[in-house]
């Protein structure tokens, strides 16, 4: 027998190379592809991505919209009567876009009629009045409650009537005939009748929104479909649909996508969705089953799925475990004639991991009784291919144990704290033996010590993933962010476009205010103060003296104002950031925000077409304004020697030997959605517009709402356990929170307070480990020495990497070269030319005078310093930085990082071959000014700030 599986097994992996293997979105897009007519689409189809999406979406709306207010529709005037405004439409029409999957298979459910309202209203009623009969002293708080509650039942419709207040704790037992059951059922009675009265609150509005949904529904999005067709556009949803709405209604396609494929292997089947599903069964079934798609059933041997319901993360991208644990239960599984095999051997871990992870999860995930959204754990039961490892345990906690204190105080720093010990340990990490990883491309699978590239931190979110990139460069520790989606959202790339915002439109003052306080142009509010009692005026096209703060960049932009018609927008912000040297500010602290003002750079490129400058620049508003998804560019590649740091979701389906766990001790934020939809049960979706306190709802919110809040919990155990079992050799968890507790045992220590955090399912546990109960360590965080980072030389994977960033962005860059002038000697264009003079004797009028960003002071005064500071022989470094330093007005601190700045430098591979061609005779050369002719008569003038002379040419 196992001679015949091995051969199978043989033959299958020859036979690999032929099949086709893809995501099933990519395989319902080449069914399209293929079969476009049969489809009733443009055979020469794009698919949009989300920015086109929306900005396509957004051009179909505006144009529907002034239709609309040009006809008077009557829905649409008295929405606008009932206070309803265009953008609150709007973003009703783009909630109902983002979730089609619902609008095509639900139901909203209708608000209240009058005569429903009045039914409740009076069944409530009579079974209130009982309560008043069982009152022994009307003093009682409590009663107070009941009787607007009942004043309210009487007339339910009346307007402007006093809304029903829960009554929190409310009633003494002695007060009430049965005492405190009496005063519990009176409690939940009142709660009953507030919420019923909150839903018929507004009633005119609600049946607004009401007829807004339906009239979106049934004439806006039809026309958004419509449109798309005649633009030969689909969006990720209408792939999925068209594609199984294909198969369903046309059985020669469906049999011929039968007929082609021999055998279907789903991998992460806990990711998938009904539509994805339906989509499997039609091209897996056995066509006798008819082409009622309830009653189709894969053909014997024809579906093969894999899948971890416990690693099921991905709800915000569809993906629904209830789909999945439905399928995959024993009465389901046997009508599909699915053999369900249970696995449990991990290959990844050590065993010490995995046994914490099953003291973890045993607890932690268990099957709910109100719904399949949670599965039972499965445990590992020691069931590990690996046997060794460095040394047990190799789970280790990274936090404070116990501290004395006052309860309940919140600890706002925590995160920094926990960002620098993270930083001082991964020091340590590298430069020990104790944390020795066992290398899987050594031959034998030798242990060895950890590098930076097998270390990897993973964030729940990386909302503030910017503290813990603080910490890790403070450190000298190389990484790279992976994965985040907020790129528009980094202060670069929005200061960027309010700059170009406020070169389209010179009326613009808020923009012209944000573009002067920004990163480009580093005013200050005293500098603009100043400027305003010196009456100079907040418009760029005003003159200004030649000394004035606003002189340079009113200047620069004017000059884009003037000329933005006759370059394309990406040379207008090529041109910008040139003159206002921002790459050369920002790189002193790291090249990530250089690559991310290149991004912006080449895609204004990719989406400026025809449009002229005023169109492109509202383009990027509405991309900034929606804080469209979008990540950040790309810095190092896969194998470099750095640190990963990236979200949990990034991060499945990856393992490595060292993994972080951080930022756990963050309060949980309530579930931020605008549309709730139950595909299994209720069958109905409902929505909302504002805030949760002052917003509108379309019945069942709050019980979908409630629903949601389930799910969500649900899911956080789920990601929990995906984030611990990405580790191979050893795992350290941060359990560092931003409030204490008393630690319960008696004493007054105070222990991290995890309620209400993302460590809360994992809290029971925790409090064991602290009680010296669990298979742990504990990391002596006092021995965490957190110091500044050594000067690194460059690895050969490192220069690899900037090799190919050079390489890709040079290319990307060279047609600009005739038309864009280079980056002058401007350091910032904030300061006049004459602010940045180097003479010992500078006149004290020239000194900047207040403190504009630190980050552009500390760039201008490294700058400065570099060309100071004898490289040979750099004995009047220490001058250099006092000098520099008070020049731009830096702290203690601040001067001490530049010192570090520059003895870094000093220090590099680059600058020891500098000061080697120096002392060998050979010439050296800074600040080199520069002239280079371009077609026609212009110049391309600039500054080399370092030329050196080796035996193979100039470097």
């Amino acid at each position: 027998m196992e001679r015949e599986f091995s051969h199978r097994a043989g033959v299958a992996l020859r036979d690999l190379e032929t099949a086709s293997i893809s995501t099933i979105h990519s395989f319902a897009v080449s069914i399209l592809k293929e079969r476009p007519i049969e489809a009733g689409l443009d055979p020469n189809f794009t698919a949009l991505d989300e920015t086109k999406s929306q900005l396509f979406f957004r051009e179909t709306w505006e144009s529907w919209i002034s239709q609309a207010l040009k006809e008077g529709h009557p829905v649409l005037a008295a929405a606008l009567r009932n206070g309803f405004r265009l953008e609150t439409l709007e973003e009703i029409a783009r909630t109902l876009r983002l979730n089609m999957r619902a609008i095509r298979m639900l139901d909203c459910d209708l608000p209240p009629s009058e005569e429903a309202i009045r039914k409740r209203a009076a069944d409530l009623l009579e079974h209130g009045r009982d309560f008043s009969n069982r009152i022994l002293k009307s003093e009682d708080k409590l009663v107070k409650f009941l009787d607007k509650a009942l004043q309210w039942l009487r007339d339910p419709l009346k307007s402007h009537a006093e809304p029903v207040l829960k009554p929190g704790s409310a009633g003494a037992a002695s007060n009430w005939e049965g005492g405190k059951n009496t005063v519990e059922a009176v409690r939940a009675f009142i709660r009953d009748v507030a919420g019923f009265c909150e839903k018929c609150r507004d009633l005119t509005a609600q049946k607004t929104l009401d007829q807004v949904i339906r009239w979106i529904i049934d004439e806006f999005l039809p026309e958004w479909d419509k449109r798309k067709r005649e633009n030969g556009l689909l969006d990720f949803d209408d792939q999925l649909w068209m594609a199984r709405d294909l198969l369903l209604n046309n059985k020669a396609v469906r049999r011929e996508f039968q007929e082609r494929y021999a055998a279907f292997l789903v991998d992460e089947f806990q990711d998938t969705d009904a539509v994805q599903w339906d989509i499997i069964r039609l091209v897996t079934a056995d066509e006798k089953d008819g082409g009622d798609l309830n009653q189709m059933r894969p053909a014997p041997g024809k579906l093969f799925i894999v899948g971890d319901p416990k690693q099921s993360i991905y709800r915000f991208r569809n993906a629904d475990i209830e789909t999945y644990l439905a399928i995959v239960s024993p009465p389901s599984a046997r009508l599909l004639n699915l053999e369900r095999l249970q696995l449990t051997k991990n290959f990844r871990s050590v065993p010490s991991i995995l046994e914490f992870v099953d003291e973890a999860f045993s607890d932690a995930m268990k099957a709910p009784t109100d719904g399949m959204y949670q599965p039972d754990y499965l445990p590992f039961g020691g069931r590990g291919a690996r046997g060794e490892e460095w040394a047990a345990p190799s789970v280790h906690l990274l936090g404070d144990r116990q501290r004395e204190g006052e309860e309940g105080r919140i600890d706002k720093e925590f995160l920094v704290r926990e960002a620098a010990r993270i930083s001082a340990l991964i020091k340590q990490m590298v430069a020990s033996d104790s944390w020795s990883i066992q290398d899987r491309e050594a031959s034998g699978g030798r242990w060895r010590r950890a590098r930076y590239g097998d270390i990897a931190i993973l964030l729940p979110v990386l909302n503030h993933a910017e503290i813990l990139e603080e910490a890790l460069r403070e450190a000298g520790i190389p990484y790279v962010l992976e994965g985040g989606k907020f790129y528009y959202q980094r202060s670069e790339v929005s200061s960027a476009i309010t700059v170009l915002r406020c070169i389209a439109n010179p009326n613009d003052s808020v923009a012209l205010y944000g573009a002067l306080r920004s990163m480009l142009f580093g005013l200050s509010d005293q500098d603009l103060l100043r400027e305003h009692i010196e009456g100079r005026p907040l418009d760029y096209r005003a003159e200004v003296p030649q000394d004035s703060a606003l002189y340079f960049p009113y200047e620069i932009l004017r000059d884009l104002h003037q000329h933005r018609h006759e370059r394309k927008a990406s040379e207008t912000l090529e041109i910008l950031l040139q003159k206002t040297g921002a790459r050369e500010v920002l790189a002193v602290h790291g090249l990530q925000s250089v690559a991310n003002l290149n991004k912006l750079v080449r895609t204004l490129r990719s989406l400026q077409g025809p449009a002229t400058f005023s169109q492109m620049v509202d383009l990027m508003s509405v991309i900034d304004r929606e804080a469209l998804a979008e990540s950040e560019s790309r810095l190092m590649e896969e194998h470099s020697d750095a640190v990963r740091v990236m979200s949990i979701h990034k991060a499945k389906g990856l393992d490595f030997p060292i993994v972080f766990v951080a930022s756990l001790g963050l309060k949980k934020k309530p579930p931020a959605v605008k549309l709730l939809a139950d595909f299994h049960r209720r069958r109905i979706f409902a929505l909302r517009i504002g805030s949760k306190q002052s917003g509108l709802y379309t019945p069942l919110w709050d019980e979908l709402y409630e629903d949601e809040k389930k799910r969500e919990e649900a899911e956080l155990v789920r990601l929990l356990y995906v984030a611990l079992t990405r580790a191979r050799d050893h795992l350290v968890i941060s359990t560092l929170t931003g409030k204490w507790k008393e630690s319960g045992d008696g004493d007054k220590r105070l222990i991290p307070a995890s309620e209400g955090t993302r460590l809360e399912p994992l809290s029971s546990l925790l409090q064991r480990c602290r009680a010296g109960r669990g298979a742990v360590r504990w990391v002596d965080v006092d021995a965490l020495k957190v110091e500044p980072g050594e000067p690194q030389p460059v690895s050969q994977h490192s220069a690899t990497d900037w090799a190919l960033i050079a390489r890709r962005e040079c290319a990307e860059l060279h047609s600009l070269l005739s038309t864009t002038p280079s980056a002058d000697d401007l350091i910032t264009a904030g300061k006049a030319a004459h602010q940045h003079l180097l003479e010992d004797d500078l006149p004290q009028e020239w000194i900047p005078d207040a403190a504009a960003d630190r980050s552009i002071r500390m760039g201008i005064a490294f700058h400065e310093v570099m060309e100071r500071v004898n490289i040979v022989q750099p004995e009047n470094l220490l001058s250099c930085v006092r000098v520099c330093g008070t020049r731009h007005k830096l702290g203690l601190a601040e001067m001490q990082d530049l010192e570090h700045m520059a003895r870094t430098t000093l220090a590099s591979e680059l600058l020891r071959r500098a000061v080697a061609a120096a002392e060998s005779g050979r010439r050296l050369l800074r600040e080199l000014p520069v002239v280079r002719p371009l077609r026609g008569s212009a110049l391309m003038e600039g500054k080399i700030d370092l030329l050196f002379e080796e035996e193979d040419g100039w470097v």
